[in-house]
């Protein structure tokens, strides 16, 4: 991925952590209502709220899998350690903004960023490591060997 793509990528990521903030610290009284009409229907659902956390976070391990450079398991690692720090972070918060802390809603930001790495991970995986020593041909002469003519 070029660099620019990157680029493009670590301000998804940033937006999209901004939403999950200001999704999660919405005061809960402002939120809408299944009965506000047909584009609330996951708000029918039962366990809606586990649904849109999944969801949320799920698009948060998706982009800065994405976002970085680096495409290995440390990196997949340190996305998932950021996104449990989010969820702690979230949810420890929520009294200040008149919402419930749940800690049901932060299994299933765990679970959704899980779901967004290994998206990103099938999507770009990691470049297979050759496991071959390479060998060399015993009859191919080398610079050093070649034998000094004597003056």
């Amino acid at each position: 991925m070029s660099k620019t793509g990157h680029t493009g990528w670590r301000v998804v990521a940033v937006a999209w952590t901004l939403v999950i903030m200001a999704v999660c610290w919405w005061p809960e009284n402002r939120l809408p209502k299944p009965s506000q009409g047909r584009a609330w229907w996951i708000l029918s659902l039962p366990h809606h709220d586990k649904l849109i956390h999944a969801g949320m976070f799920l698009g948060f391990g998706l982009a800065w899998s994405m976002a970085l450079r680096r495409n290995d398991a440390a990196a997949r690692l340190g996305i998932l350690g950021g996104a449990l720090a989010l969820a702690a972070l979230t949810e420890a918060a929520q009294p200040v903004f008149e919402r419930d802390a749940d800690w049901l809603d932060g299994l299933c930001d765990l679970l959704g960023a899980g779901l967004g790495v290994w998206a990103a991970a099938w999507w770009r995986p990691i470049p297979a490591v050759s496991t071959t020593i390479p060998t060399h041909s015993r009859s191919a002469k080398c610079p050093s060997s070649a034998p000094t003519s004597a003056s």
